[in-house]
């Protein structure tokens, strides 16, 4: 299995293998722009991701039990907002990253993703997140 990318994003993996796809210096500091600008976005949402709610003082909360409030489990409706701002953040750093790349290159750098399990068609065919998503608390 293949160690993960030095930056720790998958942009990191093409820039950790710029000698094998034959990047050109200015190729490398754009994919390090999109690199930095993802890494930015998923530590802001992580930061966001709802952590476990406080528990409920003795004798439970007002108008607990069945379908009531509950208590040490996260906020499900923001944990899919984040997840998915997250893989939007993750799709739309993958477009710009293929970008950069030539024809010629493009073929090997998806094919160099997919060894890390990267699967870069369905990444970019996820549609963008809806308005539909809980709104943020």
């Amino acid at each position: 299995m293949p160690l993960p990318p030095a930056s720790g994003t998958v942009i990191g993996i093409l820039i950790d293998a710029a000698h094998d796809l034959a990047l050109l210096d200015d190729q490398v500091m754009r994919l390090r722009e999109i690199d930095a600008r993802l890494d930015v976005e998923l530590r802001r949402l992580e930061a966001e991701r709802p952590r476990h709610r406080p528990p409920v003082p003795p004798g439970g909360p007002p108008g607990g039990g069945m379908g009531g409030p509950r208590a040490g489990g996260p906020d499900k409706a923001a944990m899919a907002r984040v997840l998915a701002m997250q893989t939007e953040s993750l799709r739309v750093a993958l477009r710009d990253a293929l970008a950069v790349f030539s024809e010629t290159q493009r073929p090997r750098a998806v094919e160099l993703l997919s060894q890390h399990d990267i699967d870069v068609e369905a990444v970019l065919a996820t549609p963008p997140p809806s308005e539909a998503l809980p709104p943020r608390n």
